[in-house]
């Protein structure tokens, strides 16, 4: 039927349905004849034993699937759950966000310089070593000095996730309590503890850390040109650090803000803004 089918179509364009119909039929024919001689065995070999080796790989394939559609059903219910709007938050819950975070914050500080001080050292200990020797022996200790920065920087940029996530929430916290405060104009000394002397003291610390910072940034810009794979681990430290930076101007902003706030409410004499 099938070569009836080609000859069709050859010999009479015109009737090439037919030759198409004759194709149809002989593959339906095929698959039928497939399904009486294989299908029956196949099922009868399926309900048969095999041993352990064979329930143990079916096993292994129905766990792969339902860890695939665990991880969906939970990606899924992520998405869902980050639509759902959480309830507005209150001026106190604003305040609460941006005490915990100012209490978070230095041991991430901590951490971060505890980063930039193993890459001094990586630098100091391999300097001599860098001006001795031959350009392969050079270039051998560089890229030694590459692969240590490049573990700092992944250390760095661990901890870049949760200063970053710490120090949004400490924004955030004080420009929504700073807002509050605005509208509503309260006494201050129905504010109870001196926060505002809390902010100035942690204003100071933050213009000493950026300016740190943008130094260390700039002695690390000044640092490439060496080679290639230098100025690769560089560009990602430095990535990194700037991350903090940013975050840390976006912190000094939100404070100075709420700082300008809490001296204009009534009750006590305003006090002077610290430089930013």
């Amino acid at each position: 039927m099938a070569f009836a089918g080609v000859g069709i179509a050859i010999l009479w364009p015109s009737k090439r349905w037919l030759g198409w119909l004759c194709l149809f039929s002989a593959t339906a024919l095929g698959i039928y004849w497939g399904c009486l001689e294989f299908l029956g065995r196949f099922l009868a070999w399926l309900g048969g034993p095999h041993g352990p080796r064979f329930y143990m790989f079916v096993g292994g394939i129905w766990t792969i699937l339902g860890l695939i559609v665990i991880n969906a059903l939970v990606v899924a219910t992520k998405h869902h759950s980050a639509k759902v709007k959480a309830p507005p938050k209150g001026f106190l819950d604003y305040k609460n966000d941006a005490e915990v975070a100012m209490s978070a914050l230095p041991s991430l500080t901590n951490k971060l310089s505890a980063v930039m001080q193993a890459v001094g050292k990586s630098f100091d200990r391999h300097q001599m070593i860098q001006t001795a020797g031959s350009t392969s022996n050079q270039l051998r200790v560089i890229s030694q000095v590459a692969s240590q920065l490049d573990r700092q920087s992944a250390r760095a940029e661990r901890i870049c996730v949760t200063f970053v996530k710490t120090g949004n929430l400490l924004s955030d916290g004080l420009r929504g309590w700073s807002s509050w405060l605005k509208e509503t104009s309260p006494d201050k000394s129905a504010l109870g503890a001196q926060f505002d002397e809390t902010l100035r003291t942690f204003i100071g610390t933050l213009d000493t850390s950026n300016k740190q910072l943008r130094e260390y940034i700039k002695t690390m810009q000044n640092v490439k040109g060496v080679a290639s794979t230098m100025d690769t681990a560089l560009d990602r430290h430095i990535r990194a650090l700037q991350v903090v930076l940013d975050t840390n101007i976006n912190i000094h902003n939100a404070c100075s803000q709420t700082l300008s706030v809490l001296d204009g409410l009534p009750g006590q004499a305003a006090s002077v803004l610290p430089a930013g």
